[in-house]
């Protein structure tokens, strides 16, 4: 009888340190979403205070006031949780994916935040006290950069643009630019030629025989600059899932279905004999190669926008058009670090092609057409975004 009282009577201390671990396990659950608010609200306002004060820089004024503003307005009782000391602001240059802190060229600002014991404005803690923790230091970092706007001109070789012929009849409609030579037509394109302009910024622009150019080929009044791809901190990936591969190739299947969104593959892979339907504008980043081949049919309709279909390499990518495209092929095209040598068979193209160099060769009857009032390549950041 005695044994049995004792077993019971053991119960009720073990419940009690039960519950008292559960009630600390609940008190440090509380601070955790403290610390967790807190460090959101802080990074939020560093993005903020980042593209406010870079758009101030872009105006060619004084960033620091707006900093300061905008990373207060984001913080509850910010004259108290965030003093002046705690707002660090940094100018200098984001080059190769680094912000470079410079007195010169400077392109970018970077706002980084603090509430931290030094600045007398740690986050506090509430229960975390029992263990001798009262408080917490945190601190959020946002970099904004200033990107220059792409000219608006849509095929570009940057370097040198080569639309080379042995054929009849193949034309560009539109404004052909590059920094270096340009040559149309050549060796002996029979009525092939621009119908439009063919503009140097300090090359030469030179064309075949028989080959013709309707507009102007005076030199460009300045350098061409086309700012090199950067890929989005965001994308919408999860949406092709099933066309991803473990390395994130995106593989075009028999038929590919393919949801309006903005995605970061390694290759872009467009193959034999597919036929891609866009649910809805499509922006793909590559990383490392587009392959496009033959009798690809883009919506199942040549006619949409080339806006619908947008293509930017980053820097580092290929691009290789590996077979001849049997159905027109609209699309924008966007790749200035890089080399685009299309030695197949494209018998019409609208959009835009901007590359490092670009060398096509034309087919009989081929037709090359740029497309008007196309967005700024630089997609989700005209000008000024974050880019860390």
């Amino acid at each position: 009888m005695l044994k049995q009282f004792c077993a019971r009577g053991s119960i009720l201390p073990a419940c009690l340190t039960s519950m008292m671990l559960l009630s600390v396990l609940a008190s440090l659950a509380v601070d955790v979403g403290v610390y967790m608010t807190a460090k959101a609200e802080l990074q939020a306002a560093a993005d903020a205070a980042a593209l406010a004060a870079a758009h101030e820089m872009e105006k060619g004024l004084s960033p620091h006031p707006v900093a300061i503003q905008f990373a207060r307005n984001n913080i509850p009782n910010s004259q108290l949780l965030l003093p002046l000391s705690a707002i660090q602001i940094r100018l200098g240059r984001w080059e190769d994916g680094v912000f470079v802190e410079s007195p010169y060229d400077q392109n970018s600002i970077r706002v980084t935040l603090y509430r931290a014991q030094e600045y007398q404005n740690p986050v506090p803690l509430f229960f975390a006290g029992l263990l001798g923790l009262h408080s917490v230091d945190i601190q959020a970092s946002a970099v904004a950069s200033i990107r220059p706007r792409a000219p608006e001109y849509n095929f570009v070789g940057i370097d040198e643009v080569r639309f080379s012929s042995l054929g009849v009849l193949a034309r560009i409609k539109g404004r052909v630019v590059s920094n270096g030579d340009i040559d149309i037509g050549r060796p002996l394109g029979l009525l092939v030629g621009i119908l439009g302009d063919a503009r140097s910024w300090r090359g030469r622009v030179r064309k075949g025989m028989l080959a013709g150019i309707t507009g102007s080929t005076r030199p460009l009044p300045d350098e061409l600059v086309y700012p090199s791809v950067q890929l989005p901190l965001r994308s919408d990936n999860e949406k092709i899932r099933p066309y991803l591969d473990s390395q994130g190739d995106f593989n075009a299947l028999l038929f590919t279905s393919i949801p309006s969104g903005t995605y970061i593959v390694r290759d872009l892979n467009l193959l034999a004999n597919v036929v891609v339907r866009l649910e809805g504008p499509v922006t793909f980043y590559v990383t490392r190669h587009f392959n496009m081949a033959a009798t690809v049919n883009l919506l199942g309709n040549p006619n949409f926008s080339p806006s619908m279909f947008k293509v930017r390499v980053a820097p580092g990518g290929e691009v290789h058009f590996l077979a001849n495209l049997l159905s027109p092929l609209n699309m924008d095209l966007y790749a200035p670090d890089t080399e685009v040598d299309i030695a197949v068979g494209i018998n019409r193209y609208y959009g835009r092609l901007i590359a490092k160099r670009l060398h096509i060769l034309l087919p009989v009857l081929g037709e090359f057409e740029e497309a008007r009032n196309l967005d700024d390549p630089n997609d989700g950041c005209s000008t000024v975004c974050l880019v860390n």
